[in-house]
């Protein structure tokens, strides 16, 4: 891979990573694409190379920081930490404390309804498959 292509992909998930953040503490409307690409150390006018619109951000948001947390979910399934230990550390106070890293759903939620239906149905998939996970933990 050359080193512009190379480029390209670190300031993508710069900006992903920004947007991620903003999303959680700001929610989705007060994410700014420039406040995103500050955080991101790029300028406003480089955020079109990247995505097409700022619905076309939200749903990368979505999609990455939702299948993150799913596989967080899954380890700790998968590792035998059992639903209890789930639940605490979602409750934790350095979870609640620090949004810009917490929960993505609850930065969502609030706000998923007036999206797009493409939007809408990527987060309730992903949503569906949290509740999966949790209820295995149950059964």
């Amino acid at each position: 891979m050359n080193a512009k292509v190379e480029q390209k992909e670190r300031s993508h998930e710069s900006i992903l990573q920004s947007a991620a953040r903003l999303v959680r503490e700001k929610g989705i409307s007060g994410a700014a694409v420039a406040d995103v690409m500050k955080g991101a150390a790029l300028t406003v006018g480089g955020f079109y190379a990247h995505f097409s619109s700022k619905e076309d951000l939200v749903q990368a948001v979505l999609s990455n920081t939702l299948t993150k947390r799913e596989q967080t979910l899954r380890a700790a399934a998968e590792g035998g930490k059992g639903l209890e230990s789930l639940i605490r550390d979602y409750l934790s106070p350095r979870h609640r404390d620090d949004p810009g890293h917490g929960c993505p759903t609850a930065a969502m939620v609030a706000e998923i309804a007036r999206h797009p239906k493409k939007t809408r149905d990527a987060f309730t998939g992903k949503v569906g498959a949290f509740i999966d996970l949790i209820a295995a933990q149950v059964s």
